[in-house]
């Protein structure tokens, strides 16, 4: 007997394939390629957690990366996917292209998801957070780094993050079976 779970994973693949779920803080990045590995029985990865100490402590005390301060960082996240041995969702900023290309540079077989969500539910969300390091403050920076996905980037399907996680997680799976 088939289970749901048996034929998503199915639906996307057994090629190793890596879904990075992107977009600025609060968008629910972490909660929903949670969701998505659990969806496709694959393993989650969350690029905060690749995040070093001078990063995170820059970063709790209001001052926005660099591009230089995120280049090991990035380095690190397609290490840590690349070492997976099945489909792995990433909950990965990739604010800009050129952090965007740096992945599918390392990372064969990938694609995006990227969580649009407008300012005023971001800083709600942010703001409601208890057990993470990124302030309120830092939205405005990131979404003056943010960079929408261009429409060559052919690989990334735009969701409203807004909608319920169940809504989401389908959307995503339907799209990523399109491109299989």
């Amino acid at each position: 007997m088939t289970t749901a779970r048996q034929t998503q994973t199915d639906q996307i693949g057994n090629h190793n394939q890596a879904i990075f779920v992107i977009g600025v803080s609060g968008t629910g990045k972490s909660t929903i390629a949670k969701a998505l590995s659990d969806a496709i029985d694959g393993n989650f990865l969350d690029a905060d957690d690749f995040h070093s100490a001078d990063n995170v402590a820059s970063m709790a005390s209001g001052v926005p990366l660099t591009d230089d301060m995120r280049a090991g960082w990035l380095q690190d996240v397609c290490d840590a996917t690349l070492a997976q041995n099945t489909n792995t969702t990433v909950a990965c900023s990739a604010l800009k292209k050129i952090y965007r290309d740096a992945i599918r540079a390392r990372v064969a077989n990938c694609r995006f998801v990227f969580l649009d969500v407008n300012t005023q539910v971001l800083a709600q969300r942010i703001a409601s957070r208890t057990a993470h390091y990124m302030p309120v403050g830092l939205l405005a920076s990131q979404l003056q780094t943010l960079q929408l996905p261009a429409p060559d980037e052919t690989d990334i399907v735009t969701i409203d993050g807004t909608l319920p996680i169940k809504a989401i997680i389908q959307k995503a799976i339907v799209w990523h079976q399109l491109r299989v």
